[in-house]
């Protein structure tokens, strides 16, 4: 269990930690990242800042993503969802910008693009 605890520790560095440039799929998308269990509930609230529409994925536990909400620009989501549940942020077009998971307590997430190359 603490191995289990700290692999999705370091993913969740790795994952929410670097700058990502738009792409058809997340990196962490192609290196299995996907929902683990429900056990420990909270709430994740995604506000777009960015200045054009994105989509909110859950990724499944088979890591596939499962569109929730369509944001446009300035709207927000409040999403109970699990600790161990990640999010997928796209443009409209379906290229990956953002993963996140949420945390122990309420975590608001400011979206923006991502860098262009």
């Amino acid at each position: 269990m603490k191995l289990s605890i700290l692999g999705l520790s370091i993913s969740l560095v790795l994952t929410t930690c670097l700058p990502l440039m738009a792409a058809p799929a997340h990196p962490a998308e192609g290196k299995g990242i996907r929902s683990e269990n429900g056990d420990i509930e909270s709430l994740i609230t995604f506000h777009n800042r960015s200045s054009e529409s994105v989509k909110i994925y859950w990724l499944d536990y088979a890591g596939k993503r499962v569109l929730y909400k369509t944001l446009q620009s300035q709207e927000a989501l409040a999403q109970i969802t699990f600790l161990t549940h990640p999010w997928l942020i796209t443009d409209t077009d379906g290229n990956a910008w953002h993963l996140y998971y949420a945390d122990a307590q309420p975590r608001i997430i400011e979206i923006i693009a991502p860098a262009v190359r």
